[in-house]
């Protein structure tokens, strides 16, 4: 039997039982990875004409969106890649690039934020983390780690660059982003556990559907290569059912009806 345990970071210890995993869930990652994809190009794009706005004509504007269509592209590229049949190992690590690309561009973006526009950058990145936790497909590790770049990203424009903000403002920015990691990592890395304990469990469940064709006299059945297999073969093979034979009352009486009857007359007549 594989091996069913689950590391740390929520994956089978068994490289077999992870590829089956992944496989089995490798239509819905992929449904879930363009999702997250998709609102990664609406959120860079909807705050191109704030650049425009705090920004004007100036070359960091252009440096900006470019910077963004960049990103876009990178995100439609992805989409692309992943309705065209990329592996699952393949679309992590790509996912994990689009997540370290995104972290790079908040931060430049936050670099053009003055003061009285930073409050709400900042905030708003707390979106960014909420996708990479609870929408992007991604291992757990994956996620931690691209969170905790936007954390630290963000806590050098915070206390590097704005240090001069209001320290209640500071310290809700703080306890925000603090909780969201820590809510985000503990309810990802359960779920991933949790998802992969039901596999395990519906995986050592199997059941026979559909119609046996079985011999009438036999009672062999044809299995779907063509070929005959006795029926307690075909059922182990076919389930984790096991066999311990006995011998019915009906089978009993009509293969050894001579030796029965004979114990219940020594029964009848008092020998042992």
């Amino acid at each position: 039997m594989a091996d069913t345990r689950i590391r740390f970071w929520g994956h089978f210890r068994s490289p077999e039982l992870e590829a089956s995993f992944r496989s089995d869930q490798a239509s819905r990652e992929r449904r879930q990875a363009i999702f997250a994809l998709a609102l990664g190009i609406v959120f860079t794009l909807a705050f191109i004409p704030t650049d425009r706005k705090l920004l004007g004509d100036s070359p960091t504007f252009w440096y900006l969106l470019w910077a963004r269509l960049a990103q876009v592209a990178f995100s439609a590229g992805l989409i692309w890649a992943s309705r065209a049949g990329l592996s699952p190992t393949a679309r992590d690590r790509g996912l994990l690039v689009w997540a370290i690309a995104g972290n790079v561009l908040t931060w430049a973006i936050g670099l053009t934020r003055p003061d009285v526009y930073f409050m709400g950058y900042i905030f708003t990145t707390l979106f960014l983390l909420l996708l990479l936790y609870f929408v992007a497909p991604l291992p757990a590790s994956y996620q931690t780690a691209a969170a905790l770049l936007a954390l630290v990203g963000n806590g050098y424009l915070l206390f590097g660059l704005h240090a001069d903000l209001e320290p209640a403002l500071i310290r809700s920015v703080v306890l925000s982003y603090l909780a969201t990691c820590l809510i985000g990592t503990t309810v990802s890395r359960s779920l991933h556990h949790l998802k992969r304990e039901q596999f395990a469990a519906l995986a050592e469940v199997k059941t026979l559907q559909g119609i046996l064709p079985i011999c009438s006299h036999c009672k062999n059945v044809r299995n779907d290569e063509g070929y005959w297999q006795d029926v307690t073969v075909y059922v182990r093979e076919h389930s984790e059912a096991e066999f311990s034979h006995g011998i019915c009352p009906d089978c009993a009486e009509a293969h050894f009806g001579d030796v029965l009857a004979r114990r219940r007359t020594s029964k009848s007549q008092g020998v042992t």
